[in-house]
């Protein structure tokens, strides 16, 4: 069976970068790109992916409220959503946290960055499959 990465996200760089890093960590995960939070939250609701990154910055709907929309989907309760930002504080996590968020993280553009957090999380949800 695949696994799937959804990555919604409006910058074609974030998806490349992501996509480049999971493959480097040969993870055995496939990212599913979505450019706005509307097409995110049609892709999750048919394939509901084992692990979800949405930027809280996007153009079509705050990424807090498509957190949201995600959550509310039956069956999405357990899957982890991560909200990233480059504006991440204690407000934006609290908000994130209340919505069902597994996290808030830094807004991810270095490879070391972006390598540990992938891992962790990866490591992480393959020990919860």
């Amino acid at each position: 069976m695949t696994k799937y990465i959804l990555l919604i996200d409006t910058d074609p760089y974030q998806h490349e970068f992501f996509r480049w890093t999971i493959e480097k960590l040969n993870s055995g995960f496939r990212l599913l790109s979505a450019y706005t939070a509307t097409e995110g939250i049609k892709i999750f609701r048919k394939v509901k992916p084992q692990i979800s990154f949405v930027n809280f910055e996007l153009d079509d709907m705050p990424g807090l409220i498509c957190l949201k929309k995600i959550k509310s989907i039956r069956g999405a309760g357990k899957i982890p959503v991560y909200i990233y930002s480059h504006r991440s504080n204690e407000a934006v996590a609290k908000k994130a946290n209340a919505y069902g968020a597994a996290g808030c993280l830094d807004e991810m553009n270095e490879e070391s960055g972006l390598n540990r957090c992938l891992f962790k999380v990866l490591r992480d949800g393959d020990s919860k499959s």
